[in-house]
């Protein structure tokens, strides 16, 4: 998913171009879809495709997923065969294409990832490398959601046991509207009641916590979903975890840019 500067290539192999210029036009013109809400994944070397184009696009496309992906070509088999084909020898425009290189550079608005990879896959050691990834996220502050699979390769069975939660996050991402959050793990338990005889502190007593939450950055945009890290009390406060929340009409009133003070 680059433009190829080799002579061999570069007349025709311009994938970089078809998909962020090409197939965009084709797709707007073709279909009714609102241009501005795109979102992209892929998988494997279309998966590093997917978050590199939305690394090198900040803002264009508002979810951005992924299975398997291969997320720092340069330091891996796959990546150093390739880019010399289309890009020539220069390792210095390699970089260009590169998931984790870019995103140590990368300036644009917030921006989250979900990324599904198996655990058995026989790629996930020597070529995909998803802890490079979580790395350069983690160094960045960009929010990443790992999940790593147990007993999944690297095969269409993969993509078919979690396309549908891929689906349902890009849709939460590009309507504001949170059907399914990929943070399983941050959910609430099944009951907004303590055990009985619970009296005892909770782990996280005076101590950070991270937690997701649904921003408003601007109004009469979809809300985002973002990563936080909430202080501890400080002296004449609480701190309540919130097991469900909604909207009230306030917040619809000023999230539709209505409140003069907001």
């Amino acid at each position: 998913y680059l433009n190829a500067t080799t002579d061999k290539y570069k007349t025709h192999y311009n994938m970089y171009d078809y998909v962020t210029k090409e197939l965009r036009e084709i797709i707007a013109k073709g279909f009714p879809v609102l241009p501005d809400k795109v979102g992209i994944t892929g998988h494997s070397m279309g998966g590093h495709g997917a978050l590199s184009i939305a690394l090198k696009n900040p803002g264009v496309y508002k979810s951005v997923s992924a299975f398997a992906p291969i997320v720092n070509p340069t330091q891996v088999p796959w990546g150093q065969k390739a880019f010399p084909l289309y890009l020539g020898s220069d390792k210095s425009s390699w970089s260009a294409y590169d998931t984790v290189e870019l995103i140590k550079k990368y300036e644009g608005p917030p921006m989250r990832f979900l990324v599904d990879q198996g655990s058995a896959d026989s790629f996930l050691g020597q070529q995909l490398q998803p802890d490079a990834l979580q790395k350069a996220c983690d160094e960045k502050g960009i929010m990443l959601t790992l999940r790593m699979q147990e007993g999944h390769d690297h095969s269409y069975y993969f993509i078919s046991t979690y396309i549908k939660d891929h689906l349902q996050y890009h849709a939460s991402q590009l309507t504001g509207l949170l059907r399914w959050c990929p943070d399983a793990g941050k959910a609430p338990s099944p009951s907004v009641y303590s055990q009985p005889g619970s009296s005892a502190s909770p782990a996280t007593g005076g101590k950070p916590i991270e937690c997701l939450a649904a921003v408003a950055f601007e109004p009469k945009k979809p809300l985002a979903l973002v990563q936080v890290t909430v202080a501890p009390p400080q002296k004449g406060e609480v701190r309540i975890k919130h097991h469900a929340v909604a909207l009230c009409h306030t917040d619809a009133y000023t999230l539709d840019g209505l409140d003069p003070e907001g």
